[in-house]
C-alpha cells in the first residue's frame, strides 16, 4: 500500500506541474535544460548552484538531513 500511494503522489506532482506550466504558457520556458535554467535564473534569481544550495537549506531548516 505505501508503494502505491507513493506512485500516486508523485504522478499527481507531476501531473499538477505540467498542467500549471501550460496554463501559464510555459511550455518554452521548460522546452529543455537550458531554457529551465534560463527561466529560474531570470525569474527568480536561482542559478543551479543556488538552487541547490537553497534546497540543502530548506532540508536543514525541516530537519530533513
Amino acid at each position: 500500500m505505501g508503494l502505491d500511494t507513493l506512485a500516486e503522489a508523485a504522478t499527481f506532482i507531476v501531473r499538477k506541474t505540467v498542467i500549471e506550466i501550460l496554463k501559464r504558457k510555459w511550455r518554452d520556458e521548460f522546452k529543455d535544460r537550458d531554457a529551465r535554467e534560463h527561466f529560474w535564473l531570470y525569474q527568480y534569481g536561482l542559478d543551479k548552484h543556488q538552487s541547490k544550495k537553497r534546497l540543502r537549506e530548506m532540508k536543514d531548516l525541516l530537519g530533513m538531513r
